[in-house]
């Protein structure tokens, strides 16, 4: 499938995030009330930016939401850590080839959107095995932690490694299904 990504730039965008939100809020964390959901796009949207990603019929399937921080952790525009706090995407449309091809995405609009970024965290629930073992692929794990809801893994890279890995990994994905 061929998705589209998009940065949230217009009322209607954000509106498009916040709806597949609340209605894919349990893929967020277990249990989350929508209550907690709707305080969670509140924090979100002033500090972060957000990709969308659509399908082929322009409706969307998941998002990834990130900010920039500073080596302390406090939000700059200009922040050296570009910290991915979550993803979402419609549990049909999972696949290896569309993860590839978002965090890719990702990746080039962060390196043509802020230059100064260095290192790539993100936090994983610890719980999720997967994703852990993904993560640990590209990532160093650098610690662990009681989130919100449940305990955390985080893990940290090289952003111009992460890059190279991605790159390296989409291109064999792409022949694989072409």
């Amino acid at each position: 499938m061929r998705a589209q990504h998009i940065i949230c730039r217009t009322d209607a965008d954000f509106a498009r995030y916040a709806l597949f939100f609340i209605k894919n809020r349990q893929d967020f964390r277990n249990n989350i009330t929508l209550a907690d959901a709707l305080i969670n796009i509140m924090h979100t949207l002033p500090e972060s930016s957000i990709m969308l990603i659509l399908d082929s019929n322009n409706q969307t399937i998941g998002w990834g939401n990130f900010r920039y921080v500073s080596s302390d952790y406090e939000p700059n525009p200009n922040g050296e850590i570009a910290f991915v706090d979550s993803v979402i995407i419609e549990e049909k449309y999972r696949s290896s080839k569309l993860f590839l091809d978002g965090f890719h995405r990702l990746i080039q609009h962060i390196a043509n959107d802020n230059q100064r970024v260095q290192w790539m965290e993100f936090n994983v629930l610890a719980s999720h095995r997967y994703l852990n073992r993904l993560y640990s692929k590209f990532a160093l794990k650098i610690g662990e932690y009681d989130g919100a809801y449940e305990r955390e893994n985080r893990y940290r890279g090289n952003f111009q490694e992460i890059k190279k890995y991605l790159s390296t990994i989409r291109e064999k994905t792409i022949k694989k299904y072409n």
